[in-house]
């Protein structure tokens, strides 16, 4: 999950106390999907984003446009997570728009990233992780 050449999951995801947390962890995945669930969510991420983990696209009222996760939201501020893990907080007084995305932050072309092979092994290893209790 970490080679230069595949799909480099910890970049967004974290297993442990290893990767980043944009998308879900992935600490326990094994014990909600299945494999074919795994499959899907890895072959097709926008049939299915988990509540919280929405794509927003926020444009102020001097045409900035900030993308990424709505990690919080008040009266006074909008707060949005980039891809690249930095926060964004945009006074609500200069929002001029806010949209919810109806993809994920997640590619669609991860397949291509890797071989059928490590399609099937990193299937296989997410399918491993499981609660330890």
């Amino acid at each position: 999950m970490t080679s230069e050449t595949g799909a480099k999951c910890i970049s967004c995801h974290q297993i442990g106390t290893q990767g980043r947390m944009l998308g879900p962890p992935l600490t326990t995945i094994g014990q909600k999907l299945s494999k074919a669930q795994l499959y899907e969510a890895i072959l097709k991420p926008n049939a299915g984003i988990l509540m919280g983990y929405e794509s927003w696209v926020v444009k102020t009222k001097k045409g900035e446009v900030v993308s990424g996760l709505k990690t919080s939201e008040t009266p006074d501020a909008v707060t949005i997570k980039d891809t690249e893990g930095k926060y964004h907080d945009i006074p609500a007084k200069d929002v001029a728009r806010q949209v919810k995305q109806k993809i994920s932050i997640m590619p669609e072309n991860l397949s291509q990233a890797m071989t059928k092979q490590e399609l099937v092994d990193l299937v296989e290893y997410l399918s491993t992780l499981r609660n330890k209790s």
